[in-house]
């Protein structure tokens, strides 16, 4: 079967990372779309080397003005092919000096990696959805795939625009990792993480945040030194952003709690939840406490969002747990948009109901811990 492979093409700018999109000209298929440089692996070829080569023709570069910082797994297409992505940044700064190949490509833009707030990703399932309740730019895509154009789903963003679908949207959204040049890792917590998970923490939990972080957003459960031992030996509930320094433990750059409601027991909120969960239905079958568990808190450290993190520690802690139980379950403050765009639209959780603890508002979420194969492959 051919293998592909396609770059992400990153610049530093004033504002931050961001990636540099193609616009596909009108005299190849899918005109119009967004997507990135990319093509056949040819015989001898490393996948590098073929996304460097063809992001020099497509975009009127030079070898020496692209810097390999890294590679992703390579993504299966329905029809077996191969795709290899390949993260490389672009020395050249200023996008009008390029000379594009306007055989190929119709222009290109940016979209800004370090701005996660400027754009909000949608998800439709193209098979159940009826074509009037997609965005018009997106049935316009659709319209170029024929008898195909109903079938699986796909994440969706608009910006400056521009409508970003299927596999460039799927890159996009793992694409963080591999960005940087870093060797950072999603893994399971050892007790070896314990301090880098107490320091990030304690930057950003409520009642020590700076007031540059604070808003943001912060976390509010406090976890004691025995507690966060029992959650990562016992319970394997600690997934961790980690990455290597050259002496001493890995630097933690984002952490994700999860258990089953017989470890959260401890906290009052907690209580509450057990006592309310059967009194629900999800999806068509009422809730069991023994049949789900709880995630979060979730932190991450500033310099890395947008990069990704948040839905690479979500999905990878959902698929730590598929096996123990089918449905998990969360809570998030009705105040905080924050947090409920995230895990509405990244995490493709859905409320299920309010509640009220003390003085504070909630939204009960939940999503099938089996849903990591359809939004994180």
């Amino acid at each position: 079967m051919d293998r592909y492979a396609v770059l992400i093409p990153w610049i530093t700018t004033q504002y931050g990372e961001s990636i540099l999109l193609e616009v596909r000209s009108q005299y190849v298929r899918q005109p119009g779309e967004v997507c990135f440089p990319g093509g056949k692996i040819e015989p001898g070829e490393s996948a590098a080397e073929a996304a460097v080569r063809e992001a020099c023709e497509e975009l009127g570069l030079e070898p020496v003005d692209i810097e390999i910082t890294g590679i992703m797994d390579p993504l299966i297409m329905g029809d077996g092919r191969e795709v290899h992505p390949v993260a490389g940044r672009i020395r050249r700064t200023d996008t009008s000096s390029f000379d594009l190949s306007s055989d190929e490509v119709a222009e290109v833009f940016l979209l800004p990696f370090d701005r996660p707030g400027d754009y909000t990703w949608s998800h439709f399932d193209l098979a159940e959805m009826p074509d009037e309740a997609l965005p018009e730019k997106l049935r316009g895509y659709l319209s170029h795939y024929g008898e195909y154009r109903k079938t699986g789903a796909t994440d969706y963003l608009e910006y400056d625009g521009h409508g970003i679908w299927g596999l460039t949207a799927r890159i996009i959204q793992k694409a963080g990792c591999v960005m940087s040049g870093t060797d950072r890792t999603v893994r399971l917590a050892g007790l070896d993480d314990m301090a880098g998970i107490k320091a990030l923490l304690r930057k950003y939990h409520r009642d020590t945040v700076s007031d540059e972080d604070r808003p943001d957003g912060f976390v509010t459960t406090a976890i004691t030194d025995e507690q966060l031992a029992e959650l990562i030996e016992k319970e394997k509930g600690v997934t961790v952003i980690a990455e290597p320094q050259e002496t001493g433990a890995d630097r933690i750059l984002g952490f994700c709690f999860a258990a089953p409601w017989e470890f959260w027991s401890a906290w009052p909120l907690f209580r509450h939840m057990i006592d309310i969960i059967p009194d629900h239905m999800f999806e068509g079958k009422k809730l069991a406490v023994s049949e789900t568990y709880q995630y979060g808190p979730m932190c991450v450290d500033r310099s890395i969002r947008g990069t990704g993190a948040f839905e690479a520690l979500f999905f990878t802690s959902l698929q730590q747990f598929r096996d123990r139980f089918p449905v998990m379950l969360t809570f998030v403050n009705q105040i905080n948009k924050r947090s409920e765009n995230a895990h509405t639209n990244k995490a493709h959780m859905e409320t299920i109901a309010p509640f009220d603890f003390g003085d504070n508002h909630y939204y009960l979420m939940g999503i099938r811990t089996d849903a990591a194969d359809l939004y994180y492959k």
